[in-house]
């Protein structure tokens, strides 16, 4: 089993950055660790 870890810190909000931690987010999602998903308005 392979571990990556990704640190971000001091990002300027562009959508460039918010897909770099979304992307991240999603290969850490396993049946135990998924947290749902933020409601969209």
């Amino acid at each position: 089993m392979m571990k990556q870890l990704n640190k971000y810190f001091n990002l300027i909000p562009t959508e460039g950055n918010f897909n770099k931690i979304s992307e991240a987010l999603n290969k850490t999602k396993s049946e135990y660790f998924e947290l749902p998903e933020p409601k969209h308005d």
